[in-house]
């Protein structure tokens, strides 16, 4: 049987929750093909959104550095940090007035 790595889909269903406890609605992507995982809907304006975890070593595990340069302009990069859970906008670009949203 084919091993399916589910950590993408774990990751996105904890930025999903976490969202919901904000005041803001949240659609997800019913595909997994294009350049975002789920927009999120916040005081009038809709901002398309790709997760991906953490660029730091955890444990004895490696993962991937998010990039930006791999992101249409119109598509921000939520970052989950897999230990803590910790969710957060990559540093390098952070939606005008959400910069406390995930805080």
């Amino acid at each position: 049987m084919k091993k399916i790595d589910r950590n993408g889909d774990s990751w996105e269903y904890l930025v999903l929750y976490k969202a919901s406890r904000k005041e803001c609605e949240v659609t997800r992507n019913a595909y997994k093909v294009g350049p975002y995982d789920l927009v999120l809907h916040v005081n009038g304006k809709s901002y398309k959104c790709d997760v991906k975890a953490d660029t730091v070593r955890y444990k004895d595990t490696y993962y991937s550095a998010p990039t930006l340069s791999q992101l249409p302009e119109d598509v921000y990069m939520i970052c989950v940090n897999p230990e803590t859970e910790q969710v957060r906008w990559h540093k390098k670009k952070v939606p005008t007035g959400l910069e406390t949203f995930w805080e």
